[in-house]
């Protein structure tokens, strides 16, 4: 009988310690070397304190990384644009365990008639939806990766794209009209059937210029990152009305880009902002309410990092239930994954344990 309790007190430790070894404080972004394809990767912060922890994702072939996103079943899925032939459009989306480790190609190339994809987000009906610069967003299963045909279309250049507290589809969107002219907005669709359900963000309201990151806050109000005039943007999350601008702080020299903005744990703003000097990119964080600067979060880790970081920034944390119906990909931080012990494990510890149950029950005989 002692033996059975000390085996017991053997397995609550098993579990115990599996699930405390389960990654659970993380920042991630994907990042490529300056303006290149190569070196595409995923780095790894402390979601805490912003201490760079290391490369999650290592480059695949010369492709460029795009976006990043965890998925439902706790593992990450990454569109990347490929390189190889110049004159061609067309990537791949992949998947990719916790440990960093690829697990395969989901959606292959020119698969469903996905050209080059950009950002990725899976919807309220657990199917991945990927958008594709050919200004088409598409359905894929969100189990097999099979294509489920075009979702959305009249889309210029998709940037981003979040299903929103509505459970409808947001996509921020960018496109000319003209010599020197640029417009950008953020359209809507019907998240259940992709019907067109106008702007939400009509054409560069309130001096929008160049929209690319998007984020749900706490507020429920929609966040956009403004390229090309180093601002976040602020409209009204049931609206759409323009807000409010937070002119990002002057930090170094040269142009400065703003690429992604996601909400942290603490529910505050997070901006990375690109210099194009060279200098690398910087992780800002702001108060939601007012845009006023907290911090540098993360700054370039040397004076020759010239990495660039585009959207797909994600917090992973269990705080991130603060955000409420936001928590996830509407605002870019999503709960830690819930961790199961690996089957195999249990099932030998049991075996071990009906054993000795039954050598116990022989001896009482």
């Amino acid at each position: 009988m002692r033996i059975l309790r000390v085996v017991v007190w053997v397995v609550l430790f098993h579990v115990a310690t599996e699930a405390a070894a389960d990654p659970t404080h993380l920042f991630l972004v994907p990042s490529v070397q300056g303006s290149t394809a190569t070196d595409s990767q995923v780095l790894q912060y402390d979601s805490r304190s912003g201490e760079f922890d290391g490369v999650l994702v290592q480059p695949v072939g010369q492709d460029q990384i795009r976006d990043v996103i965890l998925g439902p079943d706790g593992l990450l899925y990454a569109t990347y644009a490929d390189h190889s032939v110049p004159s061609i459009a067309r990537g791949t989306v992949r998947r990719f365990d916790m440990q960093g480790n690829l697990l395969g190609t989901f959606v292959p190339t020119g698969s469903g008639g996905l050209a080059a994809p950009q950002a990725i987000a899976f919807g309220p009906d657990g199917n991945l939806y990927v958008a594709s610069n050919d200004g088409h967003v598409f359905r894929y299963d969100g189990k097999t990766g099979a294509p489920l045909g075009v979702f959305a279309s009249g889309l210029a250049i998709p940037e981003d794209l979040v299903f929103g507290p509505d459970g409808n589809l947001y996509v921020s969107n960018v496109g000319t009209c003209g010599v020197n002219c640029l417009f950008s907005n953020v359209r809507r669709f019907d998240g259940a059937t992709g019907a067109f359900l106008g702007d939400f963000v009509s054409t560069n309201s309130g001096g929008l210029f160049g929209a690319l990151g998007i984020a749900f806050g706490r507020n429920g109000d929609l966040y956009v990152a403004s390229a090309f005039n180093d601002s976040v943007f602020r409209y009204d999350g049931t609206t759409g009305a323009f807000v409010d601008q937070f002119a990002l702080p002057n930090i170094g020299s040269g142009p400065n880009v703003p690429t992604d903005v996601v909400f942290g744990p603490d529910a505050d703003l997070y901006v990375a902002r690109r210099n194009d000097a060279g200098l690398g990119t910087t992780i800002l964080q702001l108060d939601p309410s007012d845009g006023a600067f907290i911090a540098n979060f993360i700054s370039p880790l040397g004076g020759d990092d010239t990495r660039s970081f585009g959207i797909g920034m994600l917090f992973i944390d269990p705080a991130c239930a603060r955000l409420g119906e936001v928590s996830g990909e509407a605002s870019g931080c999503y709960r830690a994954p819930k961790h199961v012990p690996e089957p195999n494990s249990l099932s030998l510890v049991g075996g071990v344990l009906v054993l000795l149950a039954l050598r116990q029950r022989q001896r009482m005989w």
